[in-house]
């Protein structure tokens, strides 16, 4: 029995890896920024962010991080668990998903809603 493992290539170098850096996995306790980072030199037509399995806003664009802004506290409460996962999509349309981060929603740092405002 011989067996051989052939790399054939395709142009395209595949769909790339997504790797999410941030939040990190744990508790949180704020508003927090999605974040990823892209590897295997692909051209990016943008990251889907999903919370437990459903999509999270629109699809981001702008790198390199592909920044999204998140409020847990907007239709989730203290004690969910949450899971993240980051879906690339190239300009090729072929897709990559990222591995999941879990992260568990606490008491907020502050009172959601309370914002200071400078004087005029």
């Amino acid at each position: 029995n011989l067996h051989k493992t052939f790399a054939i290539p395709h142009g395209g170098g595949g769909p790339g890896v997504v790797t999410i850096i941030a939040p990190p996995a744990g508790d949180i306790a704020q508003i927090v920024v999605l974040a990823v980072t892209i590897t295997n030199n692909v051209t990016v037509a943008n990251i889907q962010y999903q919370l437990n399995g459903v999509n999270f806003a629109a699809p981001v664009t702008t790198p390199p991080n592909y920044i999204q802004g998140w409020d847990p506290y907007n239709g989730h409460n203290v004690g969910d668990v949450i899971t993240i996962t980051a879906v690339l999509t190239d300009t090729l349309a072929q897709q990559s998903v990222s591995l999941p981060v879990v992260v568990r929603l606490i008491e907020p740092l502050s009172p959601i809603g309370t914002y200071v405002h400078a004087r005029e």
